[in-house]
């Protein structure tokens, strides 16, 4: 373990050639899972009202759980 305090570490990891997007990607894949949770829950809400039990409308659904949640997770990542 290191002495260093994040901060400290933080800039050294952005000081080097692929740090900035390491950082990037890294804040990806910790945002995806919470958005998809998070939208998918929103469907099974909708799900519970009864609504949205068509083959049709349960993909649609899916896939729009699926890019809300690439967009969303996308745009807190470049934050």
């Amino acid at each position: 373990m290191s002495s260093s305090s994040f901060p400290t570490l933080l800039a050294s990891l952005e000081a080097t050639q692929y740090g900035s997007g390491l950082i990037i990607v890294a804040k990806y894949l910790l945002a995806f899972p919470f958005f998809f949770h998070t939208f998918n829950g929103v469907r099974h809400l909708a799900w519970d009202m009864g609504k949205g039990f068509e083959l049709k409308q349960v993909y649609a659904s899916g896939y729009a759980v699926l890019a809300s949640s690439i967009l969303a997770s996308l745009a807190v990542a470049v934050m």
